[in-house]
Order: structure tokens, then sequence, then C-alpha cells
């Protein structure tokens, strides 16, 4: 047993990529406006009904969180969302972060 004054590493879930992550502090508002049966960012006007994580296998291209919503007069709205902590926007070859997510932007508003 390790003496109880003895330096204990670092825990890996806050440097090793396994803990916190900016898209899951992202998705955690929605959650938020999903328990109190509020609006969510970008869908004033509606209340937040369910969101969803990881949604590409379901045939859903912006996947990283989807949020359902209804308004007063019965319409709904869907945000589909792809979070990224940084983006770099250029025609270059070999950017093909931000050419996927354009393309699956695209599929995302020709869905029904």
């Amino acid at each position: 047993m390790p003496p109880q004054n003895a330096a204990r590493p670092p825990s890996t879930e806050l440097t090793g990529g396994t803990g916190f992550t900016f898209e899951g502090t992202a998705a955690a508002t929605f959650l938020v406006s999903l328990l109190i049966e509020g609006s969510a960012r970008g869908l004033s006007g509606y209340i937040c009904i369910r969101v969803a994580f990881q949604q590409a296998n379901f045939g859903e291209p912006l996947d990283d969180v989807i949020v359902d919503a209804t308004a007063p007069d019965g319409s709904s709205a869907r945000l589909s969302l792809q979070i990224k902590r940084s983006l770099r926007i250029s025609a270059a070859e070999s950017n093909t972060d931000f050419r996927e997510i354009v393309i699956s932007s695209w599929k995302t508003l020709e869905k029904t």
C-alpha cells in the first residue's frame, strides 16, 4: 500500500481524453433544456422533447447531437449538430473535416 502522502498520478479521465469533452459539455446544455421542458439554443419558441447522440447509424448525417422540439401551435423542429472544438474553413484539399461537415449539412437539409 503506498504512503498516504505519496503523489498520485493525474486521472486519465482528465488527461487522457476519456473524461470531459467539449462535445459532452455542449450536449449537456441541450439535456438541461430537455429536463426543464424549456427551449433549446437554436430552437427559440420550441420546447425540447428529445435529445439524441451519435445518430449516424440511424441515418443522421450531422450526428453528434439531435434535438427535437415542438411549438405551442403543434409544429415541430429538429436541430442537427456536428460539434467540433475547432474547425478550419478553407478549400484546401487536405481539409477533410470541413468538407465532410459541408456534405453532411447538405444531406441533412435534403432529408424530409
